[in-house]
C-alpha cells in the first residue's frame, strides 16, 4: 500500500487540488494559479509494470488567476465541472479514452452506453500530446462562491433517458452557507451554417435551488465544516 506507482510533473507550478474520476483511472489536477486543469489516464499495478500516465486533456479555465474550489466528473466520465472563486462553473465534454468529444459520443440519442478505457496493449493510436479544450458552457451562479471559499460540485449521469428534453447529467452546486443549485445538462446538436457539420452544443438548464439545512442559526463556518463535509 505504501509503494509508489507513478511520479510525474502535472503542472509547472505547485498543485492545489487532485481528484479521481469514479473509475479511478482518470486523475484531474489543478495548480495554484487556476489557469488550466490537466487530466491524466493512470493505471494501477497489476501483474505487470503500469505504463506511465498519459496526458489526455488540458482544460482551459482562463488567463486570470483564481483558486479552484472543486472539480467533479460525471459517473460515465463524459463531463467535467470546475468551480472557482470567480463565481463561475466551467463544464467540459471529455471521453475516458482521450478521443475528441462529439455528437456521436455525447448526445444521448446517439451516444454509446459505455466507453472503454484502453489498456496498455490497446491498438488505438495515441495522440502526440494532450487535447486542449475550452469550456462547452459556463454557469455564473452565486452558489459557486462564498466568503468562506467553500463550494462543492456533484455530477450525476441520468441513465435510461435518451430524449433531448431529459438528456444529459445533473449538476449540483453547493455553497458554504448550505444552498444548493440544480442544473440539467442538455447536450444538443448544432449545425454549422457554413460547413453544415454537426457540432456538439451544451445547455445548462436551471432547475431551481434548495437549502441543504433548515437551521437558520447555523453560521457560514459551521455550514462549511459540517454541511459540506460529507458531500
Amino acid at each position: 500500500a505504501d509503494e509508489e506507482l507513478h511520479h510525474f510533473r502535472a503542472h509547472d507550478c505547485p498543485l492545489a487540488m487532485l481528484k479521481f474520476d469514479p473509475s479511478g483511472l482518470l486523475l484531474l489536477t489543478a495548480a495554484v494559479d487556476g489557469h488550466n486543469i490537466n487530466i491524466f489516464q493512470v493505471e494501477a499495478k497489476g501483474g505487470r509494470e503500469p505504463r506511465s500516465p498519459r496526458h489526455l486533456y488540458k482544460l482551459v479555465r482562463g488567463l486570470t488567476s483564481t483558486t479552484i474550489l472543486d472539480m467533479a466528473v460525471s459517473s460515465d466520465s463524459r463531463w467535467v465541472a470546475v468551480t472557482s472563486k470567480s463565481s463561475t462553473v466551467h463544464l467540459y465534454p471529455i471521453n475516458p479514452d482521450g478521443t475528441p468529444a462529439s455528437v456521436d459520443t455525447h448526445v444521448p440519442a446517439s451516444a454509446p452506453a459505455a466507453l472503454a478505457y484502453p489498456s496498455a496493449a490497446s491498438s488505438l493510436p495515441l495522440p502526440a500530446g494532450p487535447t486542449t479544450l475550452f469550456a462547452a458552457t459556463r454557469i455564473r451562479t452565486r452558489e459557486a462562491a462564498c466568503s468562506s471559499s467553500t463550494a462543492k460540485l456533484c455530477l450525476h449521469s441520468v441513465a435510461g433517458r435518451c430524449s433531448s428534453s431529459a438528456a444529459g447529467s445533473l449538476l449540483l452546486v453547493a455553497s458554504g452557507d448550505g444552498r444548493v443549485a440544480r442544473y440539467r445538462l442538455a447536450p444538443r446538436v448544432r449545425v454549422d451554417a457554413e460547413t453544415h457539420r454537426e457540432l456538439l452544443q451544451l445547455e445548462a438548464e436551471s432547475e431551481g435551488s434548495f437549502v441543504l439545512s433548515w437551521e437558520a442559526s447555523w453560521t457560514e463556518k459551521r455550514h462549511s465544516s459540517e454541511g459540506l463535509q460529507c458531500w
